[in-house]
């Protein structure tokens, strides 16, 4: 069932599992034996993965039918504003290499911003 779960959410975000394993720090083959059901991925790890794909725990368990809209607790409760929220969503769904590019643009546009004060 997890392992379903896990594959569906994988090729909706047009990754591979080599790149599924990258983000989670985990072996190839994990992704594999959990695809399969030959293994479950522990409690720890099952959290990591619901954060990733931005789903409940319980969608992963088959106890949920559906996780468009699962936000997790701590940014609902955070300071965050609607929309930083809803960037930091998106951020999330990236693959991690575009994550990085992103983070190194707003690094770049920090620099810049901060050079054209000193400019000024």
């Amino acid at each position: 069932m997890i392992g379903s779960k896990i594959k569906e959410l994988r090729k909706k975000k047009s990754l591979t599992q080599i790149q599924l394993a990258h983000a989670l720090n985990v072996a190839t083959g994990t992704i594999g034996n959990w695809e399969v059901d030959a293994r479950d991925p522990d409690l720890t790890m099952l959290t990591k993965i619901a954060d990733f794909f931005n789903v409940s725990i319980d969608y992963l368990l088959g106890r949920e039918d559906y996780y468009g809209n699962y936000y997790r607790r701590d940014l609902m409760q955070s300071d965050l504003s609607d929309t930083e929220r809803a960037m930091l969503e998106e951020f999330r769904a990236l693959l991690p290499e575009m994550q990085e590019l992103v983070t190194n643009m707003i690094k770049g546009l920090r620099k810049t911003q901060t050079q054209e004060k000193f400019d000024s």
